[in-house]
């Protein structure tokens, strides 16, 4: 896991700065993930999860109006309230779990939405810029994703196994709050590079 952390600085600002944020996502989204299953299939019916990976798989095809009228910072921006509203619909669990399972199933679209033109924008990015090191970037990438992922099934597995769904969520909870509040310090970090043609938005 350190390795591939370490790797990080072989690439441009922008690039590094994907990753570390894709590595703290990932060890959210682990967390998330077992949860969420376990819920939906206490709370909705097979036919209504499968209406929403229908909307969700649907909404991917919203990438060429997103990538082509949204710059990167404003989908940067947008992914920084998505992760908000994730914080605040797993709290809901502990007031109506039902309740939270519906809206993060909304919320998964708009993630959904969001985050595939983000990262279309960004793989632009690095296919222009420094098209030799796009190999490399596609490993680290991977390794440090897994890595995460690994970190973040771990923890959920050993809290939920001691503990319970309640205790996970809420280190869910704390963990991408932190990571908002990193994002919110990198609120304008794309904004100094709005120059560059790509990340303007795809043409």
């Amino acid at each position: 896991m350190f390795k591939s952390i370490k790797r990080f600085k072989n690439f441009d600002e922008i690039t590094e700065f994907r990753l570390r944020n894709a590595f703290f996502v990932s060890i959210g989204i682990a967390i998330l993930a077992p949860i969420l299953v376990t819920l939906k299939g206490l709370y909705l019916a097979v036919y209504i999860v499968s209406i929403f990976l229908i909307i969700s798989t649907l909404s991917v095809k919203s990438n060429e109006y997103m990538t082509k009228n949204f710059s990167i910072s404003s989908l940067y921006k947008m992914g920084i309230f998505i992760h908000l509203s994730l914080i605040f619909i797993s709290l809901i669990y502990f007031i109506s779990p039902g309740l939270m399972v519906w809206l993060d199933s909304i919320a998964v679209i708009l993630e959904t939405i969001v985050f595939s033109s983000y990262s279309i924008v960004l793989n632009n990015y690095i296919a222009h810029h420094y098209p030799k090191s796009m190999q490399e970037f596609q490993v680290v990438r991977n390794s440090s994703w897994a890595d995460g992922f690994l970190l973040g099934l771990l923890l959920v597995t050993l809290l939920t196994y001691f503990y319970s769904i309640g205790t996970a969520l809420v280190v869910f909870v704390v963990l991408d709050s932190m990571f908002v509040v990193w994002t919110f310090k990198n609120y304008y970090f794309f904004d100094k590079f709005e120059q560059l043609k790509c990340l303007k938005g795809l043409e």
